[in-house]
């Protein structure tokens, strides 16, 4: 099965009624906007929607309670790239991705010094934390009302974390054949008819808007967007991702 094949939405339906029961009775007393229009299912199930409504809570306690029923992660940036390389992702799609660190303080700093915390735990020297840094795939959830929206995010074994070297510099633009296939992020910037947006502080989101931004900049982590979809992979397993990835680095160089 390749990657385009593993690809699935998440929709309004029988199926998912009881991932939003648990989801709604885990996460109904929480500060950040979870909830949202999830309430709303009875209305939407009839036409079996795409559950349209996403920050990177919602994204990921939804997605970690999903994925115990339908055996999934949710789809990361590099996966994501490659579909969009190929056009093999609708052209309107807009998507929660992950978060970027920035080495400077910032927005949202109780995240930004927790997630740097732990990516030196368990990356110790993969990850130069001097530099920005991306995490992407699944991010674990729960509640914890010492942080600014009352949950914590931990990293997990579905939970990918490295540095790009374009997010170092300024915004700009690129071409969708210069994507780095191992990260999801363009090779360079300057010409192309896509776009990068950058910060260089605090923790941002890592957001797709349509087929042309790639924007690293939004520090309201908990606002959810009405356009926003969620995208996952069908698990058979990670490694096979993986595998569908380097194939393609192959073919690149060749």
């Amino acid at each position: 099965m390749n990657l385009e094949e593993k690809l699935l939405q998440v929709t309004y339906n029988d199926d998912t009624d009881s991932v939003i029961d648990q989801f709604l009775n885990i996460y109904k007393d929480t500060p950040a906007d979870l909830i949202s229009n999830l309430e709303q299912r009875n209305i939407l199930r009839i036409y079996n929607r795409k559950i349209k409504v996403s920050n990177i809570f919602f994204r990921n306690a939804f997605m970690k309670i999903y994925s115990q029923y339908f055996n999934s992660h949710p789809i990361n940036m590099r996966e994501s790239s490659i579909l969009m390389a190929d056009n093999l992702l609708d052209k309107e799609l807009n998507e929660d991705l992950g978060l970027i660190i920035y080495p400077i303080y910032g927005p949202n700093e109780g995240y930004r010094k927790d997630l740097t915390e732990q990516v030196v735990y368990y990356f110790k020297d993969r990850i130069d934390i001097n530099m920005p840094f991306v995490i992407s795939g699944l991010i674990d959830v729960d509640k914890d009302y010492n942080l600014e929206y009352g949950l914590r995010l931990f990293l997990t074994d579905l939970t990918e974390v490295y540095n790009v070297d374009s997010l170092c510099g300024s915004s700009g633009r690129f071409s969708l054949k210069y994507i780095n296939s191992k990260t999801g992020f363009p090779k360079r910037i300057g010409n192309g008819d896509k776009y990068l947006s950058l910060s260089d502080n605090g923790i941002r989101r890592v957001m797709r808007i349509k087929d042309c931004i790639i924007s690293c900049e939004n520090y309201n982590l908990v606002k959810s967007n009405e356009f926003f979809e969620i995208n996952f992979i069908q698990e058979n397993k990670v490694n096979n991702v993986v595998h569908d990835i380097h194939l393609k680095e192959i073919h690149e160089n060749h």
